[in-house]
């Protein structure tokens, strides 16, 4: 198909890396993200408060505390953690960053309107609606990541304010995927719409966190954390697993069932995705999601589209999103 239209206007902080020993890589990584995020030139991230585990700030003192990646801190006593707030998801929408015991975990908690409050140098602030996405889970540095290791990391957000993507790399794999969005279009009655993807790998090997099976499918596996949830209102507001959705027939991806390009104008499938549920009470495709498709399975992590120099897309397991016209840094 032809090249698709974006949707959206992208800023990219891309091809990061790391040096040095295993926890100073993880520092790194942890860091970068904070950065990339903090960094974008039009409605950037902005810092709520944090704690590098020597120092806890106060709700609302807009202190990043993470001057330096060693400021980043795993420890099951004192440790570091980081809230940040987009307001263009929903006007106070917070993520909290905890630093678990171990570099490989980490918590991952959402505050959708109330915002997080409290907080000390040994325990992590806390929010009246929070959803804890995922509790001492590994992240994009994967469970058994070895000082050798590189982690290219790849941070994406729109313009707007309300897509904001973070891609893990290892070993030329996607190692991990990480997105805050709000969704286009979506259904009435789902009043505060808003998703988080965490799809990252718990193995001592790479584990293709993009791939059809990951986050269209199962969503589930034992060398894996893969969740997309939301807080859906039936019965009554809660987290809910979500999935995402593509073109296909029968049971059948079109991506999976043509595995190569399209016989009549030689291109590669690039096919859109939406936000959906199959759970009771909540069934039902609830939204699209923005510049991010589903492609055949032929194409390679870190090949670009169109076949030329410009590389305005670049694959990631099987999915592609907008690029910067750089060469991705896979290893």
């Amino acid at each position: 198909m032809a090249l698709p239209t974006l949707t959206k206007t992208w800023q990219f902080n891309v091809n990061f890396t790391q040096s040095d020993t295993a926890l100073a890589r993880a520092q790194q990584s942890m860091h970068q993200i904070k950065e990339a995020l903090i960094g974008f030139s039009t409605l950037p991230w902005t810092v709520v408060y944090s704690s590098d585990s020597a120092v806890a700030g106060s709700a609302g003192d807009g202190v990043d505390r993470w001057d330096a990646s060693t400021d980043v801190v795993w420890a099951a006593g004192n440790h570091s953690w980081m809230v940040l707030k987009q307001a263009s998801v929903s006007s106070n929408f917070q993520v909290c960053w905890d630093m678990g015991a171990d570099i490989s975990n980490i918590e991952l908690v959402i505050s959708p309107s109330a915002g997080f409050t409290g907080g000390s140098i040994s325990a992590r602030p806390t929010a009246t609606d929070e959803q804890i996405i995922v509790s001492d889970s590994a992240w994009g540095r994967g469970s058994s990541a070895v000082s050798t290791d590189q982690i290219p990391l790849h941070c994406m957000m729109s313009d707007d304010g309300e897509v904001t993507r973070i891609i893990f790399n290892r070993s030329g794999d996607v190692s991990g995927y990480i997105s805050f969005e709000k969704p286009i279009n979506p259904v009435s009655g789902w009043t505060l719409p808003w998703f988080v993807a965490f799809s990252c790998e718990n193995n001592t090997t790479p584990n293709e966190s993009m791939t059809y099976a990951k986050m269209r499918d199962d969503l589930a596996s034992s060398v894996d954390t893969v969740f997309i949830k939301s807080v859906m209102p039936n019965p009554t507001e809660r987290l809910t697993q979500m999935r995402m959705s593509s073109d296909g027939f029968g049971t059948s991806a079109t991506g999976t069932a043509f595995t190569g390009s399209n016989d009549i104008s030689a291109e590669y499938e690039m096919n859109p995705a939406s936000i959906c549920c199959t759970i009771r009470p909540n069934r039902g495709v609830h939204g699209q999601i923005a510049d991010i498709w589903f492609v055949s399975t032929d194409p390679s992590t870190g090949d670009t589209f169109p076949d030329d120099s410009s590389e305005q897309f670049a694959v990631f397991d099987n999915m592609a999103v907008p690029w910067n016209g750089t060469t991705p840094v896979i290893t």
